[in-house]
């Protein structure tokens, strides 16, 4: 399983959150693991929506298995 910044041809962005500078895939990543139990298909569409409407242009991607992407991050599949 892999979960990427962007896709292959775009550029994964850095930009300044509070007062530091951070990825801002990983920013979106960690703040899309807060709360309730997620699949990993829904951790990848909260970070798309929130890279959307921060108007950053990259598009985060999520390589797995289909039975992989439905189940709660963090636990395993079979």
């Amino acid at each position: 399983m892999l979960f990427a910044a962007c896709l292959a041809k775009q550029v994964a962005s850095d930009a300044p959150f509070g007062d530091h500078y951070n990825g801002a895939f990983t920013y979106y990543f960690l703040k899309a693991l807060k709360g309730a139990d997620k699949t990993r298909a829904d951790v990848l569409e909260a970070v798309g929506k929130s890279l959307v409407a921060a108007d950053f242009p990259q598009r985060p991607q999520l390589e797995a298995v289909a039975k992989a992407k439905d189940v709660p991050f963090g636990t395993r599949w079979s």
